[in-house]
């Protein structure tokens, strides 16, 4: 798979050939679950959710759960949030973020340049994919097969024969196929399960300058306050970008 050049975090190679191939038939069949951590501007509420929103023209699904939020003086509030994309469109998470008003710290092409922090970081990083053993890919692709698919559930209402388009060379998708292990339509660790299929988790720690920031605003937001009390806009919920860069 690939980051956008100012994303940061896991990045999955292959030790052989066959591997290789195997992987990234994985990722396009989207039989990959992958998370990210972001650090986002204003409270983001609630503290669970889905955001469907159309990149171009074609739908676009990322769900979202809130691990923290922290007080600022510049942003109002900051939200650390983990982000799943169940589709794969061209910088679908920065894109998505900022359509709810609530953009990714430090993204300097779909948000607020000139009011983030002089710093060249994106507050979006990689840090957990799971996929399946390349050792056992076969046993998914015959169970997902076209002729098998058919024979199972004719209909595929079930979400097991889910259509799938592979994006073409000039598309800016990754795939258009919905991501079947985050969707919820096909349960796919139940059926790696009776596959008997090792599923493989890669996970790595949040980047230390997540905390390093977050602990910077709040220490200054604390010293604001003992030093002139409540800042004016203390009282309002900045769910907006005008209640966020005062």
């Amino acid at each position: 798979h690939r980051l956008d050049i100012s994303t940061g975090g896991l990045v999955i190679c292959s030790k052989s050939k066959q591997a290789e191939v195997n992987i990234m038939k994985s990722f396009r069949n989207k039989w990959v679950k992958k998370m990210y951590i972001a650090i986002v501007s204003g409270k983001l509420e609630p503290q669970e959710g889905t955001i469907n929103d159309f990149i171009g023209d074609k739908m676009a699904i990322t769900k979202y759960v809130v691990r923290k939020c922290s007080r600022s003086i510049q942003y109002g509030w900051i939200s650390t949030v983990e982000l799943y994309p169940i589709t794969g469109r061209k910088h679908q998470l920065r894109r998505h973020m900022q359509s709810i008003n609530h953009p990714i710290i430090g993204d300097r092409r779909y948000s607020f340049a000139s009011s983030w922090p002089s710093t060249n970081n994106q507050f979006l990083w990689s840090i957990s994919v799971t996929f399946p053993h390349p050792k056992d890919f076969h046993k998914l692709e015959t169970y997902f097969s076209p002729s098998f698919v058919a024979e199972k559930n004719p209909t595929g209402k079930d979400g097991v024969g889910i259509e799938k388009t592979e994006a073409t060379e000039d598309s800016d998708d990754e795939d258009d196929a919905v991501n079947i292990a985050e969707s919820g339509l096909c349960p796919l660790e139940a059926v790696a399960a009776d596959l008997q299929v090792e599923m493989v988790t890669v996970e790595i720690a949040e980047p230390a300058f997540y905390e390093d920031f977050r602990q910077l605003q709040e220490k200054i937001w604390i010293d604001h306050v003992n030093e002139h009390g409540q800042p004016v806009d203390s009282e309002r919920e900045p769910g907006t970008a005008e209640a966020l860069f005062l």
